[in-house]
């Protein structure tokens, strides 16, 4: 925990002696400090038959934006599309015994490629959803679904 108003501010005032004390303290975490941008009392603010000061903490409170990116979409693959486009990359890779570390590591590249290939061919991208405007803090598991409800 850290303190955030700083030691020498004053938080209450003594309605009998006038004095001024400190018995207000703010704390936060390592975490939070970066949101501080200050911490300080403002005693023209204080009400009436008051004796403690109000703490002004102001914070920077940005909202992370996401990207809209285009992703895959699964759930509308024609997938005998699919598997021709993959049996059709994959055909001219000959079926041998790897008789070496060197042969496995080739034949593992043409079948990622074989298969990375047919993904860009056959899988559509997912579109945002019609019914709403894309906005840079959507998350993916929204769905239209969840729009119309």
């Amino acid at each position: 925990m850290l303190q955030l108003l700083p030691g020498d501010i004053p938080t209450l005032q003594s309605t009998s002696t006038g004095n001024w004390t400190r018995p207000d303290n703010v704390f936060g975490t390592e975490g939070t400090i970066e949101a501080v941008i200050s911490c300080s009392t403002e005693p023209f603010l204080r009400g009436l038959k008051t004796d403690h000061l109000p703490i002004l903490l102001p914070l920077n409170l940005e909202v992370p934006q996401t990207d809209i990116t285009l992703r895959l979409n699964w759930r509308d693959i024609d997938w005998e599309q699919f598997n021709t486009a993959l049996s059709t990359a994959l055909t001219p890779l000959p079926p041998l015994p790897l008789a070496s570390a060197d042969e496995f590591q080739q034949m593992a590249w043409h079948v990622m490629t074989a298969i990375t290939t047919a993904m860009d061919k056959c899988i559509p991208h997912s579109k945002p959803c019609p019914h709403s405007k894309p906005c840079p803090h959507s998350k993916r598991w929204w769905t239209c679904t969840l729009s119309n409800l």
